[in-house]
């Protein structure tokens, strides 16, 4: 070839269509990419739905040849919102492994006497996200098999094996129930429910004397119903509510201290089948203590479908916690974990994209991760063409018009069944990121990701001289949404019924 031929072709497939896929870096000598016509339809489609004053971004890759087909925005940094939660579960699966089971051990150290038991109980968490209030019964019934009626010492809970946070993230409101506390014990999702005691007051359901409510005067800021404080060197948790507000017979709150309430839910449980124990307290396994039982969790595989179909934040984290922890064998905070699952899935899928990624967390509870769509689409296309299968993450997402957060959202007749993939959704962002399958029998790898990125910069910076735009941002957020997602299905039909 000509140099000067040779120069505008690289410049052609380099600058206008990035040439980017399956682990390929990203340079002018690769031929990852298909030579496409540009789709004038497509392009039609956008401009007619896309919501004013908003960006898309998307990437399509071709799992039959790994070579990228059609891109808009590919290399644009887009908040994943939800859609983060797959890099989780490829990590996750691949360090713990698809069977691992979570533990929660039951311990105590000291004598029987008859039927008391003198000394202290211990209850040890090891990260696992999803344990019942029934579940606790088998705790009881093991000290009731060893013939207890009487603890004379302390319930204390153990959660020292991660770090423990009293939420998810700061950057989204604190009094909503997807942004829970974080410990190496959890119960129930880190949830509780509330009831108006009286017109002056609440109650939780059932009472807990740790977690109080006050009646505050002044204006709760950006318009939370309840605003929290707590100091997690404290087991007291107290919510402020404001008469001026509605509210409604029963709420839903996070759970800031979940170790507290899973000792509080054990001791009530002791109580209602015959055993005393007269207090719980936060503290570390003594050396001495012996284990008397331990309850295995569900497997990693049911609990990563679960926290990719339902979005369920609390799973994520407690996921990265533990599969960054056995990696680099140390406790690391959320922000480090997200760093070391970063650094593995570079490793994985190597890019010039993600130097400048951001990645604070498992689940994508955040307005400060950026990924971009082409770099999403890639780890799809390498996960889904590994030749190890040791995981098949195709089976843990929702199909469209049959299951998840996409059963509903993407039901019509041309797009039922034909997309497998997650969801992501923040206020002003909405993102989808999965597998799709066309009429024609092509399989593709997609990442298709909307956002405003003027209003979620106001939201993220979370100023309170700004209140009065996050108020207005926040009430005209549904509709953003309903437009963002009705331009994502007119793309989607588009894909499946042409490509």
């Amino acid at each position: 070839m000509h140099p000067l031929n040779k120069f505008f072709y690289l410049l052609f497939f380099n600058i206008i269509l990035i040439p980017f896929a399956l682990g390929i870096d990203i340079s002018p000598n690769n031929n990852t990419m298909l030579k496409v016509a540009p789709d004038e339809t497509l392009n039609k489609i956008i401009k007619k739905n896309m919501p004013d004053s908003s960006e898309v971004g998307f990437t399509l890759i071709d799992l039959d040849n790994n070579k990228m087909v059609y891109t808009k925005n590919e290399k644009e940094f887009f908040t994943p919102a939800s859609v983060q939660k797959i890099l989780t579960a490829i990590f996750a699966l691949n360090i713990l492994g698809p069977e691992y089971q979570f533990s929660t051990s039951l311990y105590w150290d000291g004598q029987k006497k008859g039927r008391t038991f003198i000394g202290n109980i211990y209850i040890k968490g090891n990260g696992d996200p999803f344990i019942k209030v029934t579940d606790l019964y088998y705790f009881v019934e093991r000290l009731k098999n060893l013939g207890i009626d009487k603890i004379q010492g302390k319930l204390i809970y153990d959660e020292h094996s991660l770090i423990t946070s009293p939420t998810l993230s700061t950057d989204v409101p604190q009094d909503h129930t997807y942004n829970t506390g974080l410990s190496a014990l959890s119960l129930e999702f880190n949830q509780i429910t509330l009831t108006r005691h009286n017109e002056k007051n609440f109650e939780t359901i059932p009472p807990f004397k740790h977690i109080r409510f006050v009646d505050f005067q002044g204006k709760i800021p950006f318009d939370m119903k309840f605003y929290p404080e707590f100091k997690e060197s404290d087991e007291l948790e107290t919510w402020y509510f404001s008469k001026k507000k509605g509210y409604q017979l029963f709420e839903e709150l996070p759970v800031r201290h979940p170790g507290k309430f899973l000792a509080e839910h054990l001791k009530n449980v002791a109580a209602m089948h015959g055993i005393e124990i007269p207090e719980t307290q936060k503290g570390i396994l003594s050396p001495t203590a012996q284990k008397i039982y331990e309850h295995k969790g569900l497997p990693l595989k049911i609990l990563t479908q679960w926290m990719l179909e339902y979005s369920n934040n609390l799973f994520a984290e407690l996921l990265l916690l533990s599969s960054a922890k056995k990696l680099s064998k140390k406790k690391l905070d959320l922000v480090s974990s997200a760093e070391v699952m970063k650094n593995w899935l570079t490793q994985k899928t190597p890019s010039e994209l993600w130097r400048e990624s951001q990645i604070y967390n498992g689940s994508g509870l955040s307005g400060k991760s950026k990924l971009p769509p082409a770099l999403l689409a890639s780890i799809l296309a390498q996960t889904y063409n590994d030749k190890s299968k040791k995981i098949e993450l195709l089976t843990y997402l929702s199909v469209s018009g049959i299951s998840g957060w996409i059963k509903n959202r993407l039901n019509s007749a041309h797009l039922a069944s034909h997309v497998w993939a997650k969801t992501g959704t923040m206020d002003y962002v909405s993102t989808l990121a999965g597998y799709l399958f066309t009429a024609k029998g092509k399989r593709y790898a997609f990442s298709l990701m909307l956002q405003k990125k003027d209003a979620r910069k106001v939201l993220d910076a979370r100023v309170p001289e700004n209140q009065s735009a996050i108020n207005r941002l926040s009430q005209g957020a549904g509709n953003w949404r309903v437009q963002a997602q009705e331009a994502q299905q007119a793309i989607l039909e588009h894909w499946v019924q042409n490509y």
